[in-house]
């Protein structure tokens, strides 16, 4: 049984690889996904959004320069984002690590960096065909001055290298909790 029957993807709409590779871990996975885009609709309506993330047992965040380089994009994710924590959904912040974007995310459950590659789409596909997704986790938490002594606790893939805090963009070394 997967981990969520359905998951909200929040994303540019311009961001096709990313999609591509998470529609892909999806459909492995046994998950449902939900998309919104301005693109499907004259105008974006915010009750359709929120609707659709009350459908979903989660939030995945497909963080790209797409995403942060356009405006009305970030301000929609924020928004969306921001549904989901009102509605206690985990968010998972998703990002290529060939496409690293510093922006600051004020709130993540679990924050994966991936390489768009088949083993990866396997690794993934494993974690989210899980119900127990949390064991494939640890937690982290930053170090630097900004994010010291505040709840900034995140979940990062068992082993993965990564020293980048997703709350306060900065490159530190991260303490295991």
């Amino acid at each position: 049984m997967p981990a969520f029957q359905r998951v909200f993807i929040s994303h540019s709409k311009d961001d096709h690889d990313g999609k591509r590779f998470i529609g892909l871990v999806c459909s492995n996975a046994g998950m449902k996904t939900e998309m919104v885009e301005y693109s499907q609709t004259s105008i974006v309506d915010a009750d359709l959004v929120r609707k659709a993330i009350d459908g979903c047992q989660a939030l995945f965040v497909m963080m790209s320069k797409h995403m942060v380089d356009q405006g009305h994009t970030r301000n929609w994710i924020a928004f969306e984002m921001g549904i989901a924590y009102s509605m206690n959904k985990p968010i998972f912040v998703l990002e290529n690590s060939a496409d690293h974007v510093a922006f600051g995310v004020p709130r993540v459950d679990y924050y994966i960096l991936y390489s768009d590659t088949e083993s990866a789409v396997k690794a993934l596909t494993m974690i989210f065909s899980s119900d127990k997704v949390n064991r494939f986790f640890t937690s982290k938490r930053c170090t630097s001055e900004m994010c010291k002594g505040k709840e900034h606790t995140y979940r990062i893939v068992a082993g993965q290298e990564t020293n980048y805090c997703p709350y306060c963009c900065e490159a530190r070394p991260a303490k295991s909790d």
